[in-house]
């Protein structure tokens, strides 16, 4: 008789429910190390993560730890270990499941939200209380009644969701903030709970949460860095079998594989030492959730999972339309990750209108710190105020990519008119498709004069090639960024619907105090040329770009550009094909008359400094 045929074990995707992973026998990696200490150290915390990080998996663990003892963890660390040999009752809430259009029918909502806690922890009692149609206040007075006589713990999700989906409508907002300033000031003054914690994104004041030193907000101590997300180690040791498995699915070597997937998912850092770098495990399980028995004939894809799968995206337009920036400051230190915030920017709780772009960004993940910025760097930039500093960037690909596009599209949209910028983007795919390439460094100069012009003041190569990576990606599917080989690391690689693929090789003339430059001339292009276009083809040539796994059996042309950093677009242009035997062709791309949308982009600056 054959052999049954083992399957790697399922993947919890999108099941955050601690029981029913054990129950049904799924993959999970333990991260219940930290739990004994994090309930003892401190018994009122605030913890801030991103979405998909596993916040709502951490409260499913620890409500089943308090309700049970840690008889249904055997096996994992904190077998054993847990510090508490009572059980308690445990108030879970899911402020995610708290809506209204008002204060009064968020209060209603609430106070259902609450029944259904205290109903599930055995208080049947609440019920009556509900129906007495009582004000939130009173409501919550009779509630605490059982507070005074039992020891709870609290455990609460999301707990901004209703104040950060609404940053566009202040009225709902205040609504919302009131009746959550009445929730966490009765919360604060139950004497008697066992233990509190609180997981969401943001820090809003006026909510009676964050006043006071009672509640202790531990998202950036290096202790609890890794208690959510997954570390490099944990990646390589606990999901080696899907690894091994992926690679072959692949024809990659594990080696390869783990390369690729750092670049795609690692990078999110949230301790003030910058120390520990996490993936997302929503991205990991959803990429190799191919490799297991219900999707075994499918391949892992690299693509974004965060961003696409998590609401992010679209949360991430919301923000863009409801909060104030800065058009031209923001989208150059978004564009080339220049950005520094203070951990007061982090942390400090804000009100309504002091809600800043980019401190939002960095709460809710979309970048992450990079580095700790030294004394003398701290100096260097003129800050003296001595408050710790931190440089913030993207964490990886799987939100570079999807951000760049979203952000990008909604500047563009701001500024042009979106069929404008529809048509310019089908006549570019027309372009590539036939090789035309003069053709489309024109019309990628016209993209390029549809953005706000103070947006490219310093502008480095690496903006360009990402603004002409996030156009590509809008109309192939195949557009790859700094793809790696063995001898270097190309610009831009693109598959075109026919299977052709074209390397871009992008080079920037910092040519910004060279005001009296004729790039109309046969000889400046005669020089460019010389001096530019044949190094960057031999450089492609000798570094073997678009020679990679992605490409093989693959037809290769090479394409080059030069930039012109005082004028903004491209200036020259050389087609190549890899065999020396094929010529090359070449010319000047044309100059767009950027005046009008110039001045009508000035305008749009006058008129209001932010979008």
């Amino acid at each position: 008789m054959a052999a049954t045929k083992q399957f790697l074990p399922d993947l919890p995707i999108g099941i955050s429910n601690w029981q029913v992973i054990r129950d049904d026998k799924m993959f999970f990696v333990d991260k219940t190390a930290l739990l004994g200490d994090l309930v003892t150290n401190q018994r009122k915390i605030f913890l801030s993560r991103p979405r998909r990080m596993g916040k709502s998996l951490l409260i499913s663990s620890l409500k089943n730890l308090f309700t049970n003892g840690d008889k249904n963890f055997e096996g994992t660390a904190i077998y054993g270990n847990w510090p508490y040999s009572e059980t308690y009752p445990v108030i879970h809430l899911s402020f995610n499941q708290v809506e209204g259009i008002d204060a009064q029918s968020y209060a209603q909502s609430l106070k259902g939200a609450i029944t259904e806690a205290y109903r599930a922890a055995g208080f049947y009692q609440v019920e009556e209380y509900e129906q007495e149609d009582l004000t939130l206040n009173r409501f919550l007075n009779k509630v605490g009644r059982i507070s005074d006589e039992t020891r709870l713990v609290f455990l609460i999700d999301e707990w901004d969701y209703a104040l950060s989906s609404n940053l566009n409508n202040v009225t709902l907002f205040n609504d919302v903030l009131s009746v959550l300033k009445t929730f966490y000031s009765w919360l604060r003054g139950i004497d008697s709970t066992r233990f509190i914690l609180i997981t969401g994104i943001m820090r809003y004041n006026s909510v009676s949460l964050f006043s006071g030193q009672d509640i202790q907000d531990i998202s950036m101590e290096p202790q609890w860095s890794s208690l959510l997300g997954l570390t490099h180690n944990e990646l390589i040791t606990c999901y080696a079998p899907y690894i091994s498995e992926a690679a072959r699915r692949l024809n990659l070597s594990d080696e390869q594989l783990i390369a690729e997937l750092k670049s795609y998912y690692d990078g999110f850092c949230f301790d003030y030492n910058a120390s520990v770098h996490l993936y997302c495990p929503f991205a990991i399980n959803k990429f190799f959730a191919p490799t297991t028995a219900r999707h075994s004939q499918q391949l892992p894809r690299f693509t974004s999972y965060w961003m696409t799968n998590s609401n992010a995206a679209q949360a991430l337009k919301s923000y863009l339309r409801s909060i104030p920036f800065n058009i031209s400051e923001d989208y150059n230190k978004l564009t080339t990750e220049n950005i520094t915030l203070t951990e007061s920017e982090c942390t400090n709780a804000v009100s309504f209108s002091q809600v800043k772009l980019l401190p939002l960004l960095a709460q809710a993940g979309y970048l992450t710190i990079k580095e700790v910025i030294s004394n003398s760097a701290i100096d260097n930039l003129g800050i003296n105020d001595n408050k710790p500093q931190f440089r913030f960037g993207y964490p990886n690909r799987d939100v570079s990519t999807e951000f760049k596009t979203v952000f990008n599209n909604f500047i563009n949209e701001s500024i042009n008119s979106l069929e404008n910028d529809r048509i310019l983007k089908a006549a570019l795919l027309q372009s590539l498709e036939a090789n035309k390439f003069d053709q489309s460094c024109d019309q990628l100069n016209e993209l390029i004069s549809g953005i706000l012009f103070d947006a490219f003041t310093d502008a480095h190569e690496a903006h360009y090639r990402t603004i002409f990576t996030i156009w590509l990606r809008d109309i192939f599917k195949d557009v790859r960024e700094e793809t790696p080989n063995a001898r270097g690391r190309s610009d831009i690689e693109l598959t075109t619907i026919k299977g052709q693929v074209i390397v871009f090789e992008l080079k920037l003339l910092n040519d910004l105090k060279s005001e009296d430059i004729d790039y109309s001339s046969t000889t400046t292009f005669e020089a460019i040329k010389d001096s530019i276009l044949e190094p960057a083809r031999m450089q492609v040539l000798s570094r073997g770009y678009g020679v990679n796994y992605h490409n093989e059996g693959k037809p290769v042309v090479g394409v080059l550009m030069a930039i012109s950093a005082k004028e903004r677009r491209i200036v020259a242009w050389r087609e190549f094909n890899p065999d020396p035997n094929i010529g090359v062709r070449e010319g000047r791309a044309q100059a767009i008359n950027m005046h009008n949308k110039h001045l009508a982009a000035q305008a749009i600056m006058k008129t209001t400094a932010t979008i």
